[in-house]
């Protein structure tokens, strides 16, 4: 070990008592008025997210009914009525067909 420990006294800002709480009340103030609280204001900070939010709803949406369109969730259930047979040990598949069932789709 070093004989010489470092001396880390300079980087404590509370070391001058009086200028730490200036400059954190001043800190303070400045970010208070920096907030606004108009309905306008708060309006504009939400407005990204809630947009993000109604295109992932509607992206959703979409998908949601193209693949019932297509009959996708039948085929998904089934699969998972498989599944859930097989790990009760209930299953009527062969093993061929089992490995596939847990391999899962190509």
């Amino acid at each position: 070990m070093n004989k010489n420990p470092i001396d880390l006294s300079p980087l404590d800002p509370t070391r001058d008592k009086n200028r730490f709480d200036r400059t954190v009340s001043a800190l303070a103030q400045r970010i208070m008025a920096a907030r606004e609280r108009s309905p306008s204001a708060v309006l504009a900070r939400a407005f990204v997210p809630l947009m993000v939010a109604a295109l992932l709803i509607l992206v959703t949406a979409a998908a949601g009914t193209w693949m019932l369109e297509k009959g996708h969730t039948q085929g998904a259930q089934k699969k998972t009525t498989t599944f859930a047979q097989w790990a009760r040990g209930k299953s009527t598949l062969n093993t061929w067909q089992e490995v596939e069932l847990i391999r899962g789709p190509k």
